[in-house]
């Protein structure tokens, strides 16, 4: 049998979604039943995405299957940053986020997130406050406090009430739970990003599939692991406003790389290529 969960108008923040999803999974696991994919409107602090990302390693915001490659300049990241410490009738724009299950060894479930639509927000964030880049200098003052220029470091330490009220700050989120990985591409392409900006290769990347995964891990390997010496990249200036990322092997005045997936797009016309026998 397959169960439907009408969506709701209640706002779920982490723990009440957590022990709302435990019932429904609990259930189903009884009653021997599928879930049909709903959503929730939620929210969360950004405490809870720090300790998250960072800390407990619970929720993914950049799934190479889906999210594209974090491109978000110094100026849109101080931009969020400024956004947040002013509260006012602006604010960030609502994130999505996808909700896995599995038993651990205890027998109790384990609910993972992963970013479906949001990496360039949330990922601005964890980057203040990892203390790549501070904040903006034309951030007015807060309260009276001068918190213009200042690392995630200094705003701790001299503007702890500041620091405060930026990690117990809500970003608004719809959770997805009971998507396939095809539904959540579908999801990606066809409703959270169906702009004509979008390119080709980006669309083909969140396919699931042999060939999205080989291109992927080629062009964008995973932390620690090789790609083909061809493929390397550098990154000159990594300290500035406007870091250049360049392929090792070919022009770095002429050739660079700017994040919407151009390495992954020449694997893929190789591949064709090679299979259509075309050569010099």
């Amino acid at each position: 049998a397959i169960v439907s969960y009408l969506k709701s108008d209640t706002m779920y923040r982490p723990n009440q979604l957590i022990e709302y999803l435990s019932d429904i999974v609990e259930t189903s696991q009884k009653e021997t039943t599928i879930i049909e994919p709903f959503s929730l409107f939620g929210g969360f602090s950004i405490k809870w995405l720090y300790e998250s990302v960072v800390l407990n390693k619970q929720l993914d915001i950049s799934n190479r299957a889906y999210q594209r490659e974090f491109v978000a300049s110094l100026g849109f990241q101080q931009g969020i940053m400024q956004t947040i410490c002013l509260n006012g009738y602006k604010r960030v724009p609502e994130v999505h986020i996808r909700v896995t299950w599995k038993r651990g060894k205890d027998g109790k479930f384990i609910f993972i997130f992963e970013m479906v639509d949001g990496q360039q927000r949330t990922g601005s964030i964890l980057n203040f406050l990892n203390g790549d880049f501070v904040l903006p200098e034309s951030l007015p003052a807060i309260d009276g406090h001068d918190i213009r220029n200042l690392s995630v470091n200094e705003l701790r330490t001299d503007h702890s009430l500041i620091f405060e009220r930026i990690m117990s700050h809500n970003l608004k989120c719809t959770w997805y739970f009971g998507m396939s990985d095809e539904q959540t591409s579908d999801l990606f392409i066809n409703v959270l990003n169906n702009v004509s900006t979008m390119r080709h290769q980006e669309i083909r990347n969140a396919t699931e599939g042999a060939l999205a995964s080989y291109i992927r891990n080629y062009a964008r390997p995973l932390k620690g692991e090789k790609t083909h010496d061809l493929f390397e990249r550098t990154i000159l200036n990594p300290n500035s406003k406007k870091p250049k990322t360049v392929l090792n092997w070919f022009s770095k005045e002429k050739f660079t790389l700017n994040g919407h997936m151009e390495l992954d797009q020449w694997i893929s016309e190789m591949i064709y290529f090679n299979e259509h026998d075309y050569s010099n």
